[in-house]
């Protein structure tokens, strides 16, 4: 199984960061490898299903998200398919820390055929994807 955890320190309350990070729709913008929804379904809530394009590792992976979990401003999953390729869950935690947030995003995929040949090409894609999502989604927030 591919896993990569990453932490960022963010100026900013669970819930500023929560509201900026839970809309599909703003994911391009800060999320690195996320097309913009080719679908949503749900209100953002558990289950909640997005249909998007996720790139790693330099290819395009026709992905489907889930919600699992919304706890506002504490824990965020969503369990992600891309059939034959990979299955797993996106986690996000948010650790208050005074006027700032600790921000742990960890990624977990079971990977199948080509994406699992690639495992350590896959693995470090998922580390970079980690490392810019984490700057872009701090700068979004700070401003």
């Amino acid at each position: 199984m591919a896993s990569v955890e990453k932490s960022i320190t963010v100026k900013a309350s669970p819930d500023t960061i929560w509201s900026k990070a839970t809309d599909p729709g703003s994911w391009p913008t800060w999320f690195e490898g996320a097309s913009a929804p080719k679908s949503v379904s749900g209100d953002g809530g558990v289950g909640t299903a997005v249909e998007l394009t996720m790139t790693v590792a330099g290819l395009p992976l026709p992905s489907k998200l889930t919600v699992e979990r919304a706890a506002p401003g504490e824990e965020w999953v969503g369990a992600f398919e891309s059939p034959g390729l990979a299955t797993g869950k996106m986690i996000w935690q948010y650790m208050p820390m005074g006027p700032r947030t600790k921000l742990t995003f960890r990624i977990e995929a079971d990977l199948k055929g080509a994406a699992k040949v690639m495992e350590g090409k896959v693995t470090k894609s998922f580390e970079n994807m980690a490392d810019v999502t984490l700057s872009k989604l701090k700068q979004l927030v700070e401003g």
